[in-house]
């Protein structure tokens, strides 16, 4: 990121890009140290049974398509049914088969997960550490810039999911997206 006297000089979208990259590794460590040390979970499983335990995406039933899963996760349907299984061989989790619906696209062997009460009770702790690392690394941070980061990251996802989910679609492997580099010195001067 260029800084000029500590203040952002205006901003080019690469910056902002690998800026994004490093906030989400340096993120990433800080959560396996603060949130998950212990609880013998990855990450990528607690963000399921996160994603599962919260109530704006389940049906009346509490149950969450693997669709919507997917879509949300931006996993590839092989790896989103390999980890729910890691979750139902634990008993965090149960699925069944969704009822076709052939005009919203959901075919015969659809499945759909929820959460188990043994679930909510692993990831319950989680979720409180969660919070208290949220509000601790966004003290200060007003709410304006909290909802623009927040709008920000959503665009880009909007921008990058469907051509992904579109290939994934047709058969054809996702394009791959390496992670932002760390920025060079000569280009921090």
């Amino acid at each position: 990121m260029r800084l000029l006297f500590g203040h952002p000089a205006k901003v080019p979208a690469i910056d902002v890009l690998t800026s994004i990259g490093i906030a989400q590794r340096a993120l990433l460590k800080t959560i396996q140290w603060q949130v998950l040390a212990g609880s013998g979970l990855t990450i990528e499983i607690a963000e399921l049974l996160i994603e599962m335990s919260l109530p704006e995406h389940l049906d009346a039933e509490g149950y969450l398509s693997f669709r919507e899963l997917r879509e949300a996760l931006g996993y590839s349907g092989g790896l989103l049914s390999r980890r729910i299984g890691c979750l139902c061989d634990s008993q965090w989790a149960q699925t069944k088969r969704a009822a076709a619906n052939l005009v919203r696209g959901v075919h015969g062997n659809s499945q759909k997960v929820r959460i188990t009460d043994s679930g909510r009770n692993k990831i319950a702790p989680i979720w409180r550490k969660y919070e208290i690392l949220a509000e601790e690394l966004l003290e200060g941070v007003s709410q304006q810039d909290r909802e623009a980061h927040y709008r920000l990251n959503k665009q880009i996802c909007d921008k990058i999911r469907p051509q992904r989910l579109f290939l994934e679609t047709v058969g054809l492997p996702p394009l791959p997206l390496t992670p932002a580099p760390e920025p060079v010195q000569e280009f921090l001067d």
